[in-house]
């Protein structure tokens, strides 16, 4: 992982532990297709244990992690950095994936 990776998944983990983190449209309906609930998802960012940028999608893909029934999860995920500041922006879900 680069050090710009490690970053955004901590950031994505500091995020879920305090925040509902927004799943946007896609994610939901991918979510509801394959019966994955909001906890497994937050389950699967906290046990994540790699974080790759996905430069064609624009998303970080969060690998490694299990959802509650303890099964592999990825979770894509969207973060920005505040133009101005540099700092990372609240992240959002695009996409789940069972690996």
């Amino acid at each position: 992982m680069t050090d710009d990776e490690r970053e955004v998944l901590e950031h994505v983990r500091r995020f879920v532990q305090y925040r509902n983190i927004y799943v946007r449209p896609h994610g939901d309906e991918r979510s509801r297709q394959k019966n994955v609930t909001f906890k497994d998802k937050r389950n699967a960012i906290l046990t994540a244990t790699r974080c790759l940028w996905q430069p064609d999608y624009r998303t970080y893909r969060l690998s490694g992690g299990k959802d509650l029934g303890d099964e592999p999860l990825d979770v894509i995920v969207v973060v920005r950095r505040n133009d101005v500041t540099g700092q990372l922006c609240d992240p959002s879900i695009q996409n789940v994936l069972v690996p």
